[in-house]
């Protein structure tokens, strides 16, 4: 199943470019097994997982590999960002990357909490099989 998508003028263009096309297609894949087939009970293997004993654990398992393909995504983009030569970087990619609060102070930054959500799944057996 694949989605037409328009990168054109959009928010980092540059690097989604190059990043998006294979996370949106296993983005896709993922969905496309857990609507069609695990949510109904059916098997469809996604990389090395399948449907799970129940619904609710095959939801448990999609919400988890979802969440697993956007946290690698953000390295991914991040990685881009920093091969990108300091002249042609995207302007305002740093300040995207920070997370404040309230006040307005950085409390947080999308590559520190991907790596940790990152670690916690893979606790919990789920890891990237990709390429």
């Amino acid at each position: 199943m694949e989605h037409e998508r328009n990168y054109d003028g959009i928010q980092f263009e540059k690097y989604r470019k190059i990043v998006d096309f294979k996370f949106n297609q296993l983005h896709d894949e993922l969905e496309d097994c857990y609507y069609k087939y695990w949510k109904k009970g059916l098997s469809k293997p996604f990389q090395s997982y399948d449907v799970q004993a129940t619904p609710k654990e095959s939801k448990i398992l999609f919400d988890k590999l979802h969440g697993l393909i956007w946290h690698k995504y953000t390295l991914a983009l991040n990685e881009q960002h920093q091969r990108t030569s300091l002249v042609e970087q995207c302007p305002k990619y740093e300040e995207f990357l920070k997370i404040r609060d309230k006040e307005g102070n950085v409390i947080d930054n999308k590559i520190d909490i991907a790596n940790r959500e990152i670690s916690k799944l893979q606790e919990e057996g789920i890891e990237k099989t990709w390429q």
